[in-house]
């Protein structure tokens, strides 16, 4: 089970929804390019299922040396924005793939990397993951009439709904002068300030988005928009009553009976999160899953206070939790534990994740962990691939003698796994994260089990 949703996680991942490396802020081509798409081959930046906003779009680098680019844009920063394919000629051709230089309407540009065609689904995966094409401009009949879309209002709430941009939002999304944009604006400027619908009705629906004109108090006019409900957590736009209650939140224990409390509510990208009494924070979702292992696990305070640190999953088919070092991700070939729980048992797993390009039929492995050697013995490993790229994975229960193994790995100045297959070996030279999280999940193990 976890094997097949961690190859599918990273298949979608290589097909422009997921990279197959990290995301981050990364310094374009150049920063400042003139916007000038008329003419030009437009596209847009889709929005996608939120939980996959945090792999971000890949297919974008910042030179033409490689076949599959080291990065993937940030998904909240790029998400709505347009763009426009540079030149009708790709500036590089490789056999498999074209480069093409675009330029987006912040004046950053990249390369964007496709098939044999731009928008072709069957030569690149820009589509439906992505980026998606849209007419070139040759008027302005794709913007707004916005002559006065930032025009300094008097502020006259009476007889509409208002809304506030509540401090208890990490994030104020999706205001624009225009008909689409990327906008989101300075949170301390604008932090606590009120705003009002100019409408009952949105006046707009473009690309599923509902257009809404809004004023906020100190006179600025923007237009608002929202694929979900009116007031959206997600942009950071509150009810009065609702924020209200943020503003009242009580004070509560992370579970029945523990040291540990909830001192505050936040939400950020639309999600909740909450704040502890020791300086820490977690998720909504994760307090959920907490609260529902802690007699699991006999209300342990130990226990209950590393949860809060690691990732939970819940398979509710089999009823089991999955529990791994928090933020721990499988975009790249790497070595990792997880815990998992049912109603009567919990069992450490080794995860052994190879994603290259080349099959190497892995049946072993050996640690390398300074100078301490220890050699697996035969190992099944399932196997896919998607997009050039081959997976191997094999999801292991471990033993004493095996978990004494990787705790050597995971202690080890220099920790080495080497992936042995009948067709070449494959070193995975562990980093300091990769350890720590081994060695978090293997200590939450040892408390529980």
């Amino acid at each position: 089970m976890m094997i097949r949703c961690m190859v599918l996680i990273l298949a979608l991942a290589l097909a422009g929804c997921k990279s197959n490396s990290i995301v981050k802020d990364i310094e374009p081509i150049k920063a400042n390019n003139v916007y000038d798409p008329q003419n030009k081959e437009q596209f847009i930046f889709k929005s996608k299922a939120e939980n996959l906003w945090k792999y971000g779009y890949s297919d974008f680098c910042t030179d033409t040396s490689k076949t599959f680019c080291n990065f993937s844009l940030d998904y909240n920063k790029y998400t709505g924005m347009k763009g426009y394919f540079a030149d009708e000629e790709p500036a590089k051709v490789t056999s498999s793939r074209k480069f093409w230089r675009v330029i987006l309407e912040n004046g950053e540009s990249f390369y964007f990397v496709s098939g044999r065609t731009k928008f072709h689904p069957r030569d690149t995966h820009i589509e439906p993951f992505g980026i998606q094409k849209l007419k070139a401009v040759k008027s302005d009949k794709n913007k707004l009439d916005s002559s006065d879309a930032s025009q300094v209002k008097i502020y006259r709430p009476d007889g509409h709904d208002q809304f506030i941009l509540s401090k208890y939002s990490k994030n104020y999304m999706y205001f624009c002068k225009k008909l689409f944009c990327t906008t989101e604006l300075d949170r301390e400027k604008y932090k606590g300030m009120k705003g009002y619908f100019e409408t009952k009705t949105p006046t707009k629906n473009f690309a599923g988005f509902d257009l809404w004109p809004i004023i906020l108090e100190n006179g600025e006019k923007f237009n608002y928009l929202t694929e979900r409900e009116k007031y959206d957590k997600l942009s950071g736009v509150f009810s009065l009553e609702e924020n209200s209650k943020l503003e009242n939140y009580q004070e509560e224990p992370l579970v029945q009976g523990s040291s540990i409390r909830l001192t505050s509510k936040y939400f950020e990208y639309g999600k909740a999160h909450f704040t502890t009494s020791d300086g820490r924070v977690v998720s909504e979702v994760n307090l959920s899953l907490i609260r529902e292992l802690a007699s699991r696990f006999n209300n342990s305070e130990a226990a209950i206070s590393l949860l809060v640190d690691m990732d939970i999953e819940k398979d509710e088919v089999e009823n089991l939790y999955i529990i791994s070092a928090s933020n721990s991700s499988y975009l790249k070939s790497k070595v990792g534990f997880i815990l998992v729980v049912s109603r009567t048992s919990v069992w450490l797993k080794s995860i052994l994740f190879y994603a290259e390009k080349n099959w190497i039929f892995a049946s072993s492995y050996k640690i390398a962990a300074d100078d301490f050697r220890w050699q697996s013995g035969e190992v099944r490993f399932s196997r896919n691939a998607e997009s050039h790229v081959v997976f191997e994975t094999a999801e292991l229960v471990v033993n004493t003698e095996t978990l004494n193994a990787f705790k050597k790995l995971a202690n080890a100045n220099n920790s080495i796994l080497r992936l042995q297959g009948s067709k070449g070996n494959f070193d995975i030279n562990l980093t300091d994260k990769d350890k720590q999280d081994i060695k978090q999940v293997y200590s939450f193990f040892e408390i529980v089990k």
